[in-house]
């Protein structure tokens, strides 16, 4: 289903019929995604789609399935509401496109209202509801032990500490990690930086993890990121095109051609140089 939600997305954006499915088939070859499904399940494996589908009804300006599919994603997981308190900011400063004031007013109290209730739920999951049900807090804050021992310690810890945040990310594995995240699209995501915003909260989750397995792609931490590799490219590729028209062919090729052969180098199929079998 998440494939669906790529080729409409694409449709919308792109308006081909060729490079939208081939958006759609990338989706299904896609390394990240089919290694998410191999392994054992996890609810946050199911944000994939729904974050495919609440950006797709936000596109298409159907608010009500919009905050179903947002609902459905956070319950998968508890930072993903910081993703939907993103939707909500993205809402805000891209709805303008009606002649009423009063509507642009009202659209704009809906995406506040989402955005401010979004981090009040992850503040009040994180800070409040995970240690008491516990006995102690978050499970999770171990892997981030070199920048603190508390929420609070942590985040601050990586805004005081610029060099340390760096030095962190740009590590082997984890430059190793961003290349397997990012090559299968050709890179086509950079080509529209500002829709990555939605997978930055997740993106430092992992990337700061002193946890090997939260900077691989084998488990199911990049569940809520793939989605927002896949739109950034989406719409880089709309830029590109913009920019040189005759490029839409040599898009759609390239798009497969990179998925292709990163399907070959890391991926799990049969045929790849390293099947899971």
């Amino acid at each position: 289903f998440g494939a669906v939600f790529v080729y409409k997305i694409a449709k919308n954006i792109i308006k081909s019929k060729n490079l939208s499915l081939a958006f759609g088939a990338a989706f299904l070859l896609n390394p990240a995604v089919q290694f998410t499904n191999l392994y054992d399940f996890h609810p946050v494996t199911l944000a994939t789609t729904f974050l495919l589908g609440a950006f797709y009804f936000l596109l298409k300006k159907r608010y009500l399935w919009f905050l179903l599919f947002t609902i459905f994603a956070a319950l998968t997981k508890e930072q993903v509401w910081i993703i939907v308190s993103l939707f909500g900011f993205y809402g805000f400063i891209t709805n303008k496109d009606t002649p009423s004031i009063r509507i642009i007013l009202a659209k704009r109290i809906f995406f506040l209202m989402l955005s401010f209730t979004s981090v009040l739920l992850f503040y009040f999951l994180i800070w409040h509801v995970i240690p008491n049900v516990l006995g102690s807090s978050h499970f999770a804050l171990s892997y981030y032990s070199d920048f603190g021992d508390s929420p609070a310690n942590i985040l601050k810890n990586i805004f005081v500490s610029p060099h340390k945040l760096l030095e962190t990310i740009t590590q082997k594995d984890q430059l190793h990690y961003l290349l397997q995240l990012f090559l299968p699209l050709g890179f086509t995501s950079l080509l529209s930086p500002f829709l990555l915003i939605f997978s930055l909260p997740d993106l430092f989750i992992n990337l700061l993890s002193n946890k090997p397995q939260l900077h691989q792609i084998y488990y199911q931490y990049s569940a809520t990121i793939t989605p927002f590799i896949f739109i950034a490219s989406i719409f880089g590729i709309k830029n590109l095109i913009t920019w040189f028209p005759r490029l839409s062919t040599f898009s759609t090729f390239y798009i497969l051609l990179s998925t292709f052969y990163c399907v070959y180098s890391f991926g799990p199929l049969p045929f790849a140089k390293n099947p899971n079998r």
